[in-house]
């Protein structure tokens, strides 16, 4: 068994103590880096396609401790079951594999499609948005200016415009409880 409660675990140049009686699970995972994941592991480099990560759980939530190498992280996912349980070890099956473009299905890249066109980056699709606005607003424009040459404008909304309601009765006055 071991003689301390704690695990010291030197992490981002800070010393926190790890309590191993309130851990109720370690997981080791690998992410895919997908276009969706890498906002917010933006920190790797992009050749980098998997980032390995060990998670604890504990009662007052998860900790993560990423890592770049896989040897890395199973270095510290030995170090930490050692330290929680080092008398049991259970073999099991392992899970099936999944092949890449099915971990592509499950975390699929955002798609940018506007007016049934699909573009491939963020800046084309924000490029094609920007000149539809502005054609957009060179059609109002250029109605407004044909509207008023002619006269009509004043008339078209005084046609579109509903017919006033009826006004509506006076409500009772309020009276304060007493």
């Amino acid at each position: 068994m071991v003689s301390s409660p704690f695990i010291l675990i030197n992490k981002n140049g800070r010393r926190p103590l790890l309590n191993t009686a309130q851990i109720t699970a370690v997981k080791d995972i690998d992410l895919l880096l997908t276009d969706a994941l890498r906002r917010s592991f933006w920190q790797y480099p992009p050749e980098q396609e998997i980032v390995y990560l060990v998670r604890v759980e504990q009662p007052d939530g998860a900790t993560d401790f990423l890592f770049t190498a896989e040897a890395e992280r199973t270095e510290c996912f030995d170090k930490l079951i050692a330290a929680i349980s080092p008398s049991a070890v259970i073999d099991s099956a392992p899970g099936l594999p999944h092949t890449w473009p099915e971990l592509a299905r499950m975390v699929p890249t955002p798609k940018y499609t506007l007016e049934g066109k699909e573009y491939a980056t963020k800046a084309e699709y924000k490029q094609a948005l920007d000149a539809m606005l502005n054609q957009l607003g060179q059609d109002r424009a250029e109605w407004a200016r044909r509207s008023a040459a002619v006269g009509t404008h004043d008339a078209l909304l005084l046609v579109s415009s509903p017919e006033p309601s009826a006004p509506k009765p006076l409500r009772k006055p309020r009276t304060p409880r007493q």
